[in-house]
């Protein structure tokens, strides 16, 4: 049988070994208060989702002719609407 000691005349070694044997743990239980997100408040997130929806958009150059494109379309016979020559050059890309 072991002489019993007081805690305050301890090493500081057995106090922490006593002190790890009569703590317990939480288990499943998450102690820290949560608060649920205030829905009218604004989200960074939330407010750029739509652009998620939109289909890819390709770049403005990649539509415009090259150099003397137009020419070449032109004297291939492309439709004579302002927008015949937009319509060939999508076309033949």
């Amino acid at each position: 049988m072991e002489k019993f000691i007081p805690y305050e005349k301890l090493s500081k070694k057995q106090k922490r070994q006593l002190d790890t044997q009569k703590r317990r743990t939480w288990g499943t239980q998450n102690p820290v208060t949560r608060t649920p997100q205030n829905s009218r408040a604004y989200n960074r997130k939330r407010a750029q989702s739509w652009k998620k929806d939109l289909p890819p958009l390709r770049p403005l150059f990649s539509f415009l002719p090259q150099k003397g494109a137009g020419k070449r379309l032109l004297l291939t016979g492309c439709r004579k609407s302002p927008t015949g020559l937009f319509d060939r050059f999508l076309q033949s890309a």
